[in-house]
């Protein structure tokens, strides 16, 4: 009989870890395909567990968990309308207005605002259920730290995986997994978001101190002792603030609860000072080797003082009014999401309102997630868990604890491979019902098998649901869409009715969501019919997408509603600044007053950018006096502007040659430029542009002395030094300083020959400062080397140019040629100069 039960408890921990681990590995499980495989392999383990052992505790917290799972199923059911009305008013006011661009209406509609999503949570919280009993159900014969160890050696695994992906500089996971959204290469790995990889990092960590202090370890402790460092390195490199401050007060619980609970055991293997030191050598072993590899970005973000994430708290409160009594439906908050969402200045979309208790309350309600709450917290109040009791018992759950902490602020138990090590971890000390001080009875164990049993029979229904129903995201469907779109826009024939069916599946696969009423007034758009309808349900459903601000400003600029354009232009800007590029092109093709481009700007500092854009298309449109007025107005605004200052600058000091506009008075145009150097030695202290403006005042005025003191002092700034070096070298070239000129340009092309590009380009120009210098053979030489460093067609032509003025034919043979190899259709005015550059070249050797 003992053989049977350890041979089932060796499946049960074999499928455990598969699904632990895998889970985890596998992109956190995100991918839809990569959920219902590790999903129903935790189903699977838990219908084993089920079926071959009779339990020995109550499976109280997996019935719950499975509850959860059928409720968030249950908000997927369509109902009419009118049902749908009474019950959840918001959610029916989101279905019956889906289909109004079509002309449509809907009479069905479910609690849940994106159903497949919610169908995917429920796989995840039956799976839940069926791991925390599998793990509870071993536990409970072999002990809490076989099962805990699987979690820890899952960290690992994680740990290492991740640190490989950055050794390699991988693109994407496992060579095959790329991110929807750009992620740097530094977070690629199984867990893409930092803050999640530290919490994992975090219970790992903790769950292997408790198991090296333990009184008799599952595995020698210099092998849990190296990977529990392992993970406190990778936690602390992940730099998350959250994570962090968790971590120490999770070692800190950890080091005085199991101190104390050590001095109550005089005979304990493992004393309360060995616990202590164990525990903070660890983390400055730990802290050591991050500190060392720590780069700038780990400091920026230690030291970031972004509260993006506290401000959704405050704006998701409106949702969770509209939504009380049976909220948004589970995994639903990322399609709602940007109808709450106020004005943040960028186009970025939450996914999750990063506190766990907020999101329960937002997809579920008020009601069960209460409830959840309630159950929860009484079933895992420590003193039932066995908190105190052992090392392990307490630092699983004191592991558990920090991760909830940081989940206040930093959501990572959305994804399904954190949720399996946790319910793994509390179902472990569950099941040990020794460590936690609770007896065993055999009586309401039995009686609660026939419920766990017909539970276990019915979670199959989970995956199924998910595979039929939970494939699609909202993610997914937006990416597909979206390429959908940009493939009908370039074909030339283009199915409309076609397009349109694909945007309206995926609205009733998401009502509440505002890209796709965005697509299709794209889609209107192109195909000259009427966007307003789309537009109008695009705004509902995101109010501040400044990119459904800038369409809706287009379609009123092609029928002539300029003003109403140019205040959806304003408000495109405003909701996000990375628009200001479009949203000035788009102005100025609507007006070029320099009063109303200005009123297309943002009020305030946030409307600088596009101001400094607006100024930059109308100088390059030949109308300096409407960016005269756009460059002052930003720099009244924000005066330590670099752009719009410089702007000014060059202005001035072109017209200060021939006292044009707005240089017709000298006086007052060299006070202005002084201004500016002020200005500029004031906010931009390691720019040159200061010493330039004064040396450029002075040569103006014939002390060409004066501007070579300013220069020699001034071009040893950092910023902007090639400008400045060149200046000296024109102004030295006056004072006919050959030493100093030499000097001057050897300085100028060592800050330019960076990249072969710009080094050719330095080059060039001191080529035709040697011309202007009566220094032809110098200047060859110059552009030699221009065209060296950026072989191009032209730049060997200008070489050949140069040798034939002079006669040297060799030169001019070599620079020809080469410029036939590169334009490959060489011209006939090449052949015939080469052939001359080639005679010539003979008859003048001796």
């Amino acid at each position: 009989m003992r053989g049977d039960i350890e041979r089932k408890d060796v499946i049960v921990l074999a499928g455990l870890s598969l699904t632990t681990a895998g889970s985890v590995l596998a992109v956190g499980s995100v991918p839809p395909v990569c959920l219902f495989i590790f999903g129903t392999l935790a189903l699977a383990v838990g219908v084993y567990a089920t079926f071959t052992s009779k339990p020995r505790c109550s499976p109280m917290p997996a019935l719950a968990l499975l509850m959860l799972g059928v409720y968030s199923a249950l908000q997927a059911v369509p109902m009419p309308l009118s049902w749908l009305s009474a019950l959840s008013p918001a959610a029916a006011d989101v279905w019956s207005r889906a289909l109004l661009p079509f002309g449509e209406t809907v009479s069905m509609g479910s609690l849940s605002v994106d159903p497949g999503a919610s169908i995917s949570e429920s796989l995840k919280w039956a799976a839940y259920a069926a791991v925390w009993y599998a793990s509870s159900a071993a536990s409970s014969r072999i002990g809490a730290a076989k099962v805990q160890l699987i979690v820890f050696g899952s960290a690992v695994a994680l740990a290492v995986v991740s640190f490989a992906h950055l050794l390699v500089g991988a693109e994407s996971v496992w060579g095959v997994y790329k991110p929807y959204h750009p992620i740097p290469v530094t977070h690629i790995g199984p867990l893409l978001n930092t803050n999640t990889l530290a919490s994992y990092m975090n219970l790992g960590a903790l769950i292997g101190l408790g198991l090296m202090m333990s009184e008799e370890p599952a595995i020698p402790r210099p092998i849990l002792g190296v990977g529990v460092v392992t993970l406190l390195a990778v936690s602390i490199r992940c730099a998350s603030r959250a994570g962090l401050a968790c971590l120490v007060l999770g070692l800190l619980a950890f080091g005085v609860v199991s101190a104390i609970s050590a001095r109550r055991r005089p005979h304990a293997a493992v004393s309360s000072r060995m616990i202590a030191l164990a525990t903070t050598a660890a983390f400055c072993i730990a802290a050591g080797i991050a500190l060392t590899s720590a780069d700038e970005a780990f400091w920026d973000e230690i030291l970031s003082q972004n509260k993006a994430k506290l401000e959704v708290l405050r704006w998701v409160q409106p949702m969770l009014g509209d939504y009380a009594r049976f909220g948004v439906g589970r995994g639903a908050f990322e399609s709602v999401s940007m109808a709450y969402r106020p004005p943040v200045g960028q186009n970025i979309l939450f996914t999750h309102p990063e506190n766990f208790l907020i999101q329960w309350a937002v997809e579920w309600g008020f009601v069960v997630a209460g409830a959840a709450l309630v159950v929860f917290g009484w079933l895992l109040r420590p003193r039932n868990m066995g908190f105190g009791r052992s090392t392990v018992m307490t630092a699983g759950w004191l592991a558990v604890a920090i991760v909830l902490l940081q989940n206040l602020l930093d959501l990572g138990t959305e994804i399904f491979g954190v949720g399996c090590a946790i319910a793994t971890t509390l179902g472990a000390s569950w099941g040990d019902t020794r460590r936690r001080g609770r007896s065993y009875r055999a009586g309401a164990a039995s009686r609660a098998v026939p419920v766990a049993r017909l539970a276990a029979c019915a979670t199959p229904i989970f995956a199924a649901l998910m595979l039929w129903f939970g494939r699609d995201t909202v993610d997914r469907d937006r990416f597909e869409m979206n390429a959908i779109l940009t493939m009908a826009s370039t074909s030339p024939t283009r199915d409309n009715a076609k397009l349109y069916a694909e945007i309206r599946e995926r609205i009733l696969r998401h009502p509440a969501d505002y890209y796709f009423p965005m697509l299709g007034a794209l889609a209107a758009r192109n195909a000259g019919q009427r966007p307003m309808p789309w537009l109008q349900r695009t705004l509902e459903r995101g109010p501040t997408v400044g990119r459904a601000h800038l369409l809706l400003a287009q379609v009123l600029a092609e029928n002539r509603r300029d003003d109403q354009a140019l205040m959806e232009i304003r408000l495109a800007c405003e909701y996000e600044r990375g628009l200001s590029r479009a949203c000035a092109q788009l102005a100025y093709e609507v007006t070029r007053d320099a009063e109303k481009l200005i009123s297309a700007a943002p009020f305030g500092e946030a409307g600088v950018y596009v101001l400094d854009e607006l100024a930059a298309q109308v100088r390059a449109a030949r109308d300096p006096v409407a960016g005269e007025r756009l460059d002052a107005e930003a720099l009244s605004r924000v005066p330590n502007l670099f752009s719009p200052r410089a702007r000014l600058v060059d202005a001035r000091l072109a017209a200060m040659k021939s006292n044009e506009w707005p240089c017709e008075d000298t006086a007052h145009c060299i006070a202005e430029l002084q201004a500016h150097a002020d200005a500029f030695e004031q906010y931009a202290p390691a720019s040159t542009r200061a010493a330039v403006i004064r040396a450029r005042i002075a040569f103006h005025e014939g002390r060409a002395d004066d501007a070579d003191e300013i220069l020699n002092a001034g071009c040893g700034a950092k910023d902007e030094r090639s400008d400045c070096l060149r200046f000296h070298a024109e102004v030295l070239s006056s004072l006919h300083d050959d030493d100093g000129l030499n000097r001057a340009l050897g300085a100028y092309l060592a800050s330019n020959c960076a990249s072969k590009e710009s080094c050719a380009y330095a080059h060039a120009w001191v080529a035709q400062l040697r011309l202007a210098r009566n220094e032809p053979q110098q200047a060859l030489g110059a552009l030699r080397r221009a065209a060296s460093e950026d072989p191009t067609a032209a730049r060997w032509l200008a070489v050949a140019d140069l040798a034939e003025q002079l006669g040297t034919w060799g030169v001019a043979v070599e620079a020809l040629e080469r410029a036939r190899a590169i334009q490959s259709d060489a011209t006939p005015n090449i052949e015939a100069r080469l052939q001359a550059a080639r005679n010539a070249n003979r008859s003048v050797r001796p």
